[in-house]
């Protein structure tokens, strides 16, 4: 059978394993608690018809995970299969927007610059003489991002066993060609992305591809997963956009000299570029103009032809 597959990894999770392990247990948490909510709400979806494009019903959309027919978790990478090829992705676009808005708050006005992810806490202790004593700990908090890739094709669903705490558990496993081309497009990506291959791209609407696509020079295509928080912003656009771009600029700062900083780079890069099309699609002329003035004011202005020109040479070869 025919299926949409995707293939994400949370990114930086191997450094954050060896900077502490409960950190990175706890990034497991959140976007486990994110997909509960999530299922929670399954009840809504016969309050709409989700099939439609009315503003109601991509709301909905946005806040469901119906079209994940499989979610298969293991380690740090996630196994998702589904069917509607627009909705599917559309989910998760705004599931990888969640699990990102999370926490971003946090770092708007980071504890430490140089690491944005350390935070002080105060814990309480109990001193010999049995009176409370408070003593800072440090403790890190890192951002939930998942890069990945998408094919379609087909796909075998696979029941099996496995082994938990030495019984026989049933579970699911997939195997199949666009599993494989998933996976290899996920090896290939540096920064928070999500690459689609050219089976997938042909199983989408054009009004899909026009609006959330973008071509990379290799042929694939890539999904500007931020634009689906900007494009229901309903005039609150600025603080949508500062939400992301403003923490993913203090990851670059603090981390530009390590080999992992060129993925908050391409964040930053991908948020600009999914502003710029939020632009294209309701005609606001100014919007080249209001990213100039962004990377001006936090010291970016040399990058303005890498982040804006980049955009405008693949403006039209999605369609």
């Amino acid at each position: 059978m025919d299926c949409v597959v995707a293939y994400i990894d949370l990114l930086a999770f191997s450094d954050y394993i060896r900077k502490d392990l409960n950190t990175a247990l706890r990034m497991y948490g959140t976007y486990t608690d994110i997909l509960e909510d999530k299922l929670e709400k399954r009840h809504l979806r016969d309050r709409y018809s989700i099939s439609s494009n009315t503003f109601s019903s991509q709301c909905m959309r946005g806040v469901l995970v119906d079209e994940f027919r499989y979610f298969l978790p293991f380690s740090d990478s996630i196994f998702l299969v589904g069917d509607n090829a627009d909705f599917f992705i559309e989910q998760l676009a705004n599931f990888l927007i969640d699990c990102y808005l999370s926490n971003s708050y946090v770092y708007q006005n980071p504890h430490n610059h140089q690491d944005p992810i350390e935070f002080e806490g105060i814990k309480v202790t109990k001193g010999k003489d049995s009176t409370l004593q408070q003593e800072p700990y440090k403790y890190f908090d890192p951002p939930i991002l998942f890069r990945g890739g998408a094919s379609f094709g087909e796909t075998k669903i696979i029941n099996s066993i496995s082994v938990e705490n030495s019984s026989k558990k049933e579970t699911s496993n997939i195997a199949g060609r666009a599993i494989l081309e998933a996976i290899s497009l996920e090896q290939n990506i540096k920064g928070p992305k999500l690459h689609l291959t050219l089976s997938l791209f042909n199983a989408l609407s054009v009004d899909f591809k026009n609006r959330y696509l973008k071509k990379l020079n290799s042929g694939i295509c890539e999904v500007l997963w931020p634009l689906f928080y900007f494009i229901d912003a309903n005039g609150d656009f600025d603080q949508r956009f500062a939400e992301f771009f403003n923490s993913a600029v203090i990851f670059w700062k603090a981390y530009n000299h390590e080999p992992y900083g060129l993925h908050y780079y391409e964040f930053m890069k991908i948020i600009v570029h999914s502003a710029l099309r939020y632009f294209d699609i309701e005609d606001i002329r100014e919007g080249k103009e209001f990213i100039t003035e962004r990377l001006n004011s936090v010291g970016l202005q040399m990058k303005e032809r890498n982040f804006i020109d980049t955009y405008y040479d693949s403006i039209n070869s999605c369609s």
